[in-house]
Formats: structure tokens, C-alpha cells, sequence
């Protein structure tokens, strides 16, 4: 009994999240382990009316009926990986994407010195990359690269110089093109939350390792996402624990006895 009186616990432990195959489906499609969660927190409030009687002077509680319990918890994660920004975001996984080849693309953009354009958002929302043989035309008249324009040809962009020669304000310009194929990955924003189960399976360097279970916990990301800083980029996500539908309860915890 005296070792339960000091059982001190430093908490560690592994994050994994079982996508739902749809909302309000509970349908499981397997546990992914999210990456290092440097911080997980529960909370629970209870609300909760209360009676007073008020045959004295001073008003006394005599009865309180709980009308309402709310679970929920939170969780820092810093692997940033393509399944956890869709997590952020909204939708159910990344999306594969291959652009498609092309041969002497052009495009034509009414231009200012100083300012980048990007190719293919004709095709593609956010442009594409991995163009090649860059030429530019201004009323058919072929332009020289060399102080007037720049290419990035890795990201498809297109940048008119501040001293450009051969390209005024508001020339329009045409840039013909090829791009090969790419293959990417893309997380597009849906604002939808997305709902699963949670485990948590501890291994602490101090205290008795117990695991926790939300079958059925309903995502969203919390706070801040820094895209640029001094620190290294963390995730926060908040989750709803919501009842499931099958009849089970909205927490286990299971701590593993030592044999007999």
C-alpha cells in the first residue's frame, strides 16, 4: 500500500488516431500513429443545477441535479507530415497528383516590373512546376532573358525585373513553355472536422503506464500554426469526446496488472 501513496508519474507516451471512413460512420480504418506529441491533456467539466432553500436568512444549498458533462482534451504534435496538416485542415487524407505533360504551353499575363507570376493555374490552382525551354513573347517580338526577366524553373515562376528593357507596365506578355511530369501531394482546405478514436499508450520513464481510449473523439485544430519562426513548428489540435453510437463509454484507461 505504500508504493500506491508515491506512485509519481512522469507521463510519455505514443499518439495514434483512427480515421472514421466517414463522419458519424464510427467506422474504423486503423490506427495511425500521429508522430511525437510533446504535450496531451484531458479535461472533463461538470454542469451541474443547483436548489437553495430559501426559508432562512441566508440561502442554503440543499440539492444539486448534474444536468450536463462535457469531455474534452488537447494535443501538441510537431511531426508535420501531409496526413496531419489534412487532419488540420479538414479533410480525410492527402491527395496524389500527377501533372500532366506538356509541350509548348503558352500563357499570356498582362505584367508589372518587379513582380512574379506563376505557370499553369490554369490548369492547376496553386501553378505548377518543372517547366523547361522558358521563352518569352511580347506582341510576337521574342524578349532576351538576360535584364528583363527571371525563371524559376523548379517552381514554375516567372519574375520581370525592376530594369526590364524589353517589358513595360502592363505589357501582356506570352510565355510558352514545356512541363514535365510531377509527382506531387496535396492537402486542400475542405473546413470540415474529422472525426475518429484516439489511444494513447504510455511508456513513462516514471509511474505505472496507463493507456487511454477515446472511441470516438471529434477533431480541430487549436491556436497558432507558425509557418515561420525560432522554434520548431507544433500542431495544436483540441478534441471533442463524443458518446459513441454502439453503446460504449466515452474513456477507458487500462493499467496492466502484474501476474500472480
Amino acid at each position: 500500500m505504500q508504493g500506491e501513496l508515491k506512485n509519481y508519474t512522469l507521463g510519455r507516451g505514443k499518439l495514434y488516431f483512427d480515421k472514421f471512413a466517414a463522419i458519424n460512420t464510427e467506422i474504423a480504418t486503423g490506427e495511425r500513429y500521429l508522430g511525437n506529441t510533446p504535450a496531451i491533456t484531458m479535461t472533463t467539466a461538470y454542469q451541474n443545477l443547483d436548489h437553495y432553500s430559501s426559508d432562512e436568512g441566508v440561502r442554503i444549498r440543499d440539492d444539486s441535479v448534474q444536468l450536463q458533462v462535457d469531455r474534452a482534451g488537447t494535443f501538441q504534435c510537431d511531426n508535420i507530415n501531409m496526413e496531419n496538416l489534412a487532419m488540420m485542415f479538414g479533410i480525410a487524407d492527402p491527395v496524389d497528383q500527377t501533372t500532366v505533360v506538356g509541350t509548348a504551353q503558352t500563357e499570356d499575363f498582362t505584367v508589372k516590373k518587379g513582380l512574379w507570376y506563376q505557370l499553369g493555374t490554369e490548369l492547376y490552382a496553386d501553378g505548377l512546376g518543372t517547366v523547361s525551354n522558358v521563352s518569352v513573347t511580347v506582341t510576337s517580338t521574342p524578349v532576351t532573358m538576360d535584364g528583363n526577366y527571371q525563371v524559376d524553373l523548379d517552381k514554375g515562376r516567372i519574375f520581370i525585373e525592376d530594369t526590364a528593357t524589353d517589358i513595360e507596365d502592363e505589357d501582356v506578355i506570352t510565355v510558352t513553355y514545356d512541363v514535365a511530369a510531377q509527382d506531387r501531394v496535396l492537402v486542400v482546405d475542405d473546413n470540415t472536422q474529422v472525426e475518429g478514436s484516439l489511444r494513447f499508450i504510455a511508456d513513462n520513464p516514471k509511474g505505472t503506464n496507463r493507456d487511454y481510449y477515446w472511441p470516438h473523439v471529434r477533431l480541430a485544430p487549436s491556436g497558432e500554426f507558425a509557418l515561420k519562426g525560432e522554434t520548431w513548428q507544433t500542431m495544436n489540435f483540441s478534441f471533442e469526446i463524443l458518446i459513441p453510437k454502439d453503446g460504449r463509454k466515452m474513456v477507458y484507461i487500462r493499467e496492466a496488472k502484474a501476474a500472480a
